[in-house]
């Protein structure tokens, strides 16, 4: 990838996009399968992902990433990003801490950085406008991962921004909103999202509320009793709801009742295992 860090790749090389690919369609797919079957075979493993997504939005919503340093910044990051892009801001930022300016030059409203980190010789160009506030390092890091790099974060910290990152250097693909809106494909058609992703988020986010509030409850016996009533009260309402738009009898078919279950007891275990 030396002459491909000028465009976007999520940090990936071509080699491994496609490697990752196989390795995990690999164990859904075999050679012998017909056609009928490839599909069917394939839509599992669509929604093995599916679901795994569900999933790590749940550990997204219960988990808040430990700082290594408490600086307004990373603050931001931390609330912005997800997970994984925020550990990697991070990075980017804690290497910011070992880097020197060793030249700025100022051209009208132009500045030219000179950066290198602190005990190496090579120097990285860092390139700020203030006019639009956009910065380019030849490193190329924001253009081929997306974050940005500790030495564009050292420019930032010698301009005195230091209290969260410019709105136009955060790609919407690492936040924690991604998939808010619509996305559209080549032809400048509304992409329909997963039909059930909304439903199973809601579905998580309240078997994950409920379970907590169990758990919290069940040593008073006040509690329990003040649970006990509030739910029957809000199953019966619920039944009426769903009976009158869905036509669902006693209000969850056999199947959801088996998921719910199923759910139910997935989060306990991330529950007690937070």
């Amino acid at each position: 990838m030396a002459y491909g860090r000028e465009h976007f790749s999520a940090g990936k090389k071509t080699t491994q996009v496609s490697e990752s690919f196989n390795a995990h369609i690999k164990n859904y797919l075999k050679s012998d399968l017909d056609l009928v079957q490839f599909f069917k075979h394939f839509q599992r493993a669509v929604d093995d992902r599916r679901d795994k997504e569900v999933l790590a939005n749940v550990y997204m919503s219960q988990k808040i990433p430990i700082l290594k340093v408490d600086v307004p910044i990373l603050r931001h990051a931390r609330d912005v990003y997800t997970e994984p892009a925020f550990d990697m801001f991070q990075d980017e930022y804690e290497q910011s801490l070992c880097m020197i300016v060793e030249s700025c030059i100022q051209r009208e409203l132009v500045y030219e950085y000179r950066i290198s980190l602190l005990g190496h010789s090579k120097q990285y160009t860092v390139t700020f406008v203030h006019a639009d506030g956009l910065a380019h390092c030849s490193c190329k890091t924001f253009d081929f991962v997306g974050i940005l790099c500790g030495h564009v974060i050292k420019v930032l910290d010698d301009l005195r921004i230091k209290m969260m990152i410019p709105e136009h250097f955060i790609l919407k693909r690492w936040t924690k909103q991604a998939r808010a809106g619509c996305a559209m494909d080549v032809n400048e058609r509304e992409i329909i999202e997963n039909p059930k992703l909304e439903m199973s988020m809601s579905y998580n986010f309240l078997c994950s509320a409920y379970v907590k509030l169990v758990g919290k409850a069940v040593v008073c016996e006040e509690a329990r009793d003040l649970l006990a009533r509030n739910y029957a009260e809000d199953s019966r309402h619920s039944n009426e709801l769903l009976n009158d738009k869905h036509g669902y009898f006693e209000g969850v078919p056999p199947q959801s009742y088996t998921e719910m279950l199923m759910g139910m007891t997935l989060h306990m275990k991330i529950y007690l295992a937070l």
